[in-house]
């Protein structure tokens, strides 16, 4: 055989081995650079879905118990909604809470202390009405006085447990009773001496002073403060400090060269929502081929899907009978989901 056609015999077996032992290591290799572009993109995607659900959990709470339907009207609440905080300067003991309570019970004429639920938001508002009430009652110049009112408030005032600044408070040192105004740090005490009372528990106070008198004190309350104020604070302050760059970018699907936004869907009374970003959209650009073979396992497996379902003319849902049962008919489309528009499930993600 001619030399250079053995030559030419041989340049091309080698390219042809180079070619197959390239081929054999891309279906090796190329499922491996996939998955770990893939899960790389899946750790991204799932911060911003994590990131709409605690906007839509704000949203949420702040309208009503109903989600918002539209990525845009989510975003709009995300740059210009505020998040009240409320202060307060003195917070009720587990014994005011249980006083409250049977309060409650007395005045909506209910007989099982087991119906009576009350949040911390709940006990707060009954105090203040309490108060305003006692309050009422003892500027009264004319006129018989409400003692119920009277007590009621009285009572949540002799469960105090801790001693705040400008409590009104009476000391009784052995047959003498003096009234006092708490002050801040430590203060000159009338009969007492200088001591620092305030942010103290009443039986630290009372040990205190009876040591220091070396007679029995007694703490009673006349007044306590409870002041309660709300700031209001930007929710992209208070949800996402430090965790966004660009907010608008919080609604686009990383990676899409579309610049596609994350799909949201509620239910009809909106008390359900899921947040969604397609495999398609966020996985192009990695391996097509791969790309197909992933979302075609996926749809198969039926579990990580958004559902488009079909509709006639008349606008109703296409369906058919699926094992003698009539079911929608519906285009499953494998995707990253948060929440879940047709079913309650705390606003889980898919890949939880």
């Amino acid at each position: 055989m001619d030399r250079r056609i053995r030559n030419l015999l041989n340049a091309v077996l080698f390219l042809a081995v180079c070619g197959l032992c390239y081929s054999t290591y891309r279906s090796i290799m190329g499922p491996l650079d996939f998955e770990a572009q893939r899960a790389e993109r899946d750790s991204v995607v799932i911060k911003r879905l994590i990131m709409i659900k605690t906007a839509q959990e704000e949203y949420h709470a702040q309208h009503k118990g109903r989600y918002a339907t539209h990525i845009d009207t989510l975003m709009n609440f995300v740059k210009t909604g505020a998040i009240p905080e409320v202060k307060k300067d003195y917070r009720l003991n587990d014994d005011q809470i249980d006083l409250l309570r049977r309060i409650k019970l007395k005045r909506d004429k209910l007989t099982d202390i087991s119906e009576v639920m009350m949040s911390e938001k709940e006990a707060d508002d009954l105090f203040l009405q309490i108060r305003s009430e006692y309050q009422t009652e003892m500027g009264k110049k004319r006129g018989r006085k409400d003692q119920f009112l009277i007590d009621d408030y009285m009572k949540l005032v002799a469960a105090t447990d801790k001693v705040c600044a400008e409590d009104t408070i009476t000391l009784n040192i052995g047959s003498e009773k003096i009234s006092y105004v708490v002050e801040k740090g430590e203060a000159e005490i009338p009969s007492v001496g200088k001591m620092r009372i305030a942010g103290r528990t009443v039986a630290q106070v009372e040990k205190e002073m009876s040591d220091k008198l070396n007679t029995p004190v007694k703490v009673e309350f006349a007044n306590i403060r409870f002041n309660r104020d709300t700031t209001y604070v930007k929710v992209i302050d208070k949800l996402f400090k430090n965790q966004l760059s660009d907010v608008d970018s919080m609604c686009y699907i990383p990676f899409n060269k579309e610049n596609k936004k994350f799909l949201i869907e509620t239910s009809a009374s909106r008390n359900l929502f899921q947040a969604t970003a397609d495999y398609a959209d966020y996985l192009q650009g990695i391996d097509d081929k791969e790309l197909e073979m992933y979302i075609l396992k996926e749809k198969r497996l039926a579990t990580k899907i958004r559902k488009v379902y079909q509709y006639d003319e008349n606008g109703d849902r296409k369906r058919h009978m699926v094992d003698g049962k009539e079911e929608d008919i519906f285009d499953a489309i494998p995707c990253r989901r948060i929440g879940d528009s047709e079913h309650a499930n705390n606003n889980a993600g898919n890949w939880e």
